[in-house]
């Protein structure tokens, strides 16, 4: 087996570990551990390991993009960018997200319409602010680059 299938096996057990708990709703305790080993694996492997596959680069995305680090955020947005230019499966929808996240972070409303948030007040999800921007959910899917 070549040194690159076996780095892709390692991010894909890694990305599923971390789907897992987060679809199985381990709470945060369980989410916020297996974060903490998904952020070290993945740094260094992008430390480590320069050639990556797309689906590797949208797993590696995955796994980083929860941070609140400005820096690893920013890698999420350039793997998740790179995925969605090789055509992998939700690589446009990461980028995207990524994207809103890092504006919502900033302080400015998102763009794509990616990210919601629960309305204490009714208890339900809800968009969070655009800035007049397309929801990604209500238009046809293009990629975010051009």
């Amino acid at each position: 087996m070549s040194h690159t299938k076996k780095i892709s096996q390692i991010i894909s057990l890694f990305y599923q570990a971390d789907q897992d708990v987060r679809l199985k709703n381990m709470g945060y305790d369980a989410m916020d551990r297996q974060d903490k080993r998904s952020y070290a694996l993945a740094l260094l492997i992008l430390k480590n390991h320069l050639k990556l596959r797309p689906t590797d680069a949208f797993y590696l995305a995955m796994l980083l993009h929860h941070t609140a680090h400005r820096t690893w955020m920013m890698r999420a947005q350039q793997l998740a960018e790179f995925a969605a230019q090789k055509q992998c499966r939700n690589g446009d929808w990461l980028a995207k997200a990524i994207f809103d996240r890092r504006l919502l972070m900033s302080g400015k409303p998102q763009r794509y319409g990616t990210q919601y948030k629960i309305n204490k007040q009714i208890g339900e999800m809800e968009l969070c602010e655009m800035e007049g921007g397309e929801d990604f959910y209500q238009k046809p899917k293009r990629n975010m680059l051009n």
